[in-house]
């Protein structure tokens, strides 16, 4: 990658480091639920995840060599066959196994704790995951090159939907989590399908890409069907759509038997079992603190894009409206987005079409007025992007992982016992 991803991989990697300097560890929340996969696979070789929900996360206890277990399981239930829960696929689990298995050799070396827990684990998944961001990132600007031919404008609107959107939050601070890999599948799908030549190799990378998104968050099967329309409208690609399909079919299959073995039957309920099955409701992109357009307002930005996509890529925008519509309605079914996160997290795997969306914006601005009003603007929505982050995160995220006080209440006190001790 260029030395500019490199520098920004860095910049991500320092926000990690120093949040988990301050909290101690980096799992916690949803992240539990992912990371269980890891341990119960690697060290009991099996998806019991008993012993994962008992674990005590606390620094001392996940470096321990010998870590304390909990007499009941934390933060999940019981299902009606008596299986303990993990409401979450195991996507991210797989993309964080490669480096929880070189973490795994490094304590093995040099006699670190092997438990699945300690801080060598985390920081190594860690720092993967934020490469892997950093690498969705570039592919973002090779999507808006080819179809703007505009070097700066693409990187603009690459490093503007980075900074200025959930993804930095999602991207660095919070990494080890589910969402940059949504986004980082997302880019990859997009990538494949208007960068690359559609030949079979390619077809069968869309096929894997778009079955790991849906491993990672049911939602992303929703990739599937902008895949089709593309396909369809080129009459030449038809033939490769049931390549696409059955390799999709052959990633997700498994899915039904982990459902098997937790619930007693192969459908899921984690998707129905607390949505609040509302349909047209806007509170996913205008809520306070969750909503993706008022939380984030350089997507609004982005729509001024709209106009010049319709007459420069109309297939696009096929594609972009058409994902974009159902991960609303899916996202509003749901009700998820509800939950304490920051901003319109939910749209994660959207960012790659506003990305395009921002870049004719951009170019637009610039053809208009001048590139550095273009510039300055994203730098300004970045500004307040990281203002809100810091808001959140100090003063309105709650999140409780098994005990009274959560990681983020002890973030915060600790930062503002060192700005009174400063000051």
């Amino acid at each position: 990658m260029p030395k500019k991803y490199t520098l920004l991989f860095i910049f991500a990697s320092i926000i990690f480091l120093g949040h988990f300097l301050f909290s101690g560890q980096a799992i916690y929340g949803d992240g539990i639920d992912y990371w269980a996969y890891l341990p119960s696979i690697y060290f009991d070789h099996d998806i019991d995840f008993q012993n994962e929900y008992r674990h005590v996360y606390n620094p001392e206890n996940n470096n321990s060599y010998n870590p304390e277990k909990a007499p009941e399981i934390q933060k999940t239930r019981y299902t009606s066959i008596g299986k303990t829960d993990n409401p979450h696929p195991p996507g991210t689990a797989i993309v964080w196994f490669p480096a929880f298995v070189s973490a795994d050799a490094i304590s093995a070396i040099f006699n670190f704790p092997r438990t699945g827990y300690a801080n060598t684990y985390q920081i190594i998944v860690g720092l993967w995951s934020i490469l892997l961001t950093t690498f969705a990132l570039y592919l973002n600007e090779q999507i808006v090159y080819k179809l703007i031919k505009d070097r700066k404008i693409a990187l603009i609107a690459t490093l503007g939907i980075f900074f200025a959107t959930p993804l930095l939050y999602y991207g660095s601070y919070d990494i080890l989590n589910s969402h940059f890999v949504s986004f980082f599948f997302s880019s990859l799908t997009l990538y494949l399908i208007l960068v690359k030549p559609i030949e079979l190799k390619s077809a069968l990378l869309i096929g894997i890409s778009i079955g790991l998104a849906t491993l990672v968050r049911i939602q992303e099967t929703l990739l599937l069907i902008p895949t089709f329309i593309y396909f369809y409208l080129h009459k030449d690609l038809r033939v490769k759509l049931p390549v696409i399909f059955f390799i999709w079919l052959i990633l997700t299959l498994p899915l039904g038997f982990l459902w098997l073995y937790l619930y007693g039957y192969p459908l899921p309920e984690t998707y129905t079992a607390f949505g609040k099955n509302e349909w047209l409701k806007f509170g996913s992109l205008f809520h306070f603190t969750n909503g993706l357009f008022f939380r984030t307002p350089i997507i609004l930005l982005s729509l001024f894009g709209l106009k010049q996509l319709i007459q420069k890529e109309k297939l696009v925008l096929w594609v972009f409206a058409t994902f974009f519509i159902l991960q609303y309605i899916l996202i509003t079914f749901q009700g998820g987005w509800e939950a304490a996160a920051y901003g319109g997290r939910m749209y994660i795997s959207t960012l790659p079409l506003f990305t395009i969306l921002l870049a004719f914006a951009l170019k637009l601005i610039k053809q208009k007025w001048s590139m550095k009003l273009a510039t300055s603007m994203v730098i300004l929505f970045s500004i307040v992007n990281m203002l809100s982050i810091a808001s959140f995160v100090l003063f309105e995220k709650e999140v409780n992982s098994g005990r009274k006080r959560g990681l983020e209440e002890q973030t915060q006190e600790k930062v503002l016992k060192i700005i009174n001790n400063f000051f």
